[in-house]
């Protein structure tokens, strides 16, 4: 038989099933309970967390390409690269470097959405990815 704890690993995608269903949690005399057990089980055994956790890992990977670009190229020299000085070798170098990362990001959001398993998904390292550009 199967208890609570068994779901539980599914994560923030059963919190916001069971959120929208109105399930309350509550914690008496140290316990944590569940306003409608049965249900929540019910629950539990229809949420699949992949498209949850796909989601959060690409915009975990949209905001590693952002810091990434603007670590090396702050919005400042990006704005005055492409006014002051559109065509010179500096500024294209660095808008090549952005479309690099870009593009990189996009690679890896794919390879995010290509797994199968919500648990490699989670687990997905987006800082370590041989595909971010050197």
């Amino acid at each position: 038989m199967q208890t609570w704890a068994d779901y539980t690993d599914k994560g923030p995608a059963l919190l916001a099933a069971l959120e929208t269903a109105g399930i309350i949690f509550f914690t008496l005399d140290g316990a944590v309970h569940v306003s409608d057990l049965e249900r929540a089980r019910s629950i539990a055994a229809t949420v699949d967390p992949l498209p949850f956790e796909q989601v959060r890992k690409v915009a975990e990977v949209k905001a590693s390409c952002e810091d990434r670009i603007l670590n090396a190229y702050p919005l400042w020299r990006q704005v005055n690269g492409s006014r002051e000085n559109p065509a010179s070798p500096e500024t294209a170098a660095m808008f090549a470097r952005i479309d690099a990362l870009r593009e990189a990001s996009n690679l890896i959001e794919a390879d995010v959405m290509s797994l199968t398993d919500w648990r490699a998904v989670r687990d997905f390292d987006v800082s370590t990815s041989s595909r971010w550009p050197d």
